[in-house]
């Protein structure tokens, strides 16, 4: 994923599904002092790390889609 994905999944409204290492995560903040970086929260384990932008993934037709 590129860092302007990242910057518009956070400003979006709507629910997109990220995934990190295959594990589901939430976009907590692009990291100031940490390049290519950006805080997630594994939704599994609710444990906080950094993750590298490149190795996120997400649907992009999942833009709009509602939490179940």
């Amino acid at each position: 994923m590129e860092k302007e994905e990242v910057k518009a999944i956070l400003n979006s409204k709507g629910f997109i599904e990220v995934k990190y290492r295959n594990k589901p995560v939430y976009l907590e903040g692009i990291g100031t002092d940490q390049d290519g970086k950006i805080l997630v929260k594994d939704l599994e384990t609710n444990e906080k790390l950094y993750a590298n932008i490149k190795e996120l993934e997400y649907n992009p037709l999942g833009f709009g889609r509602q939490p179940m």
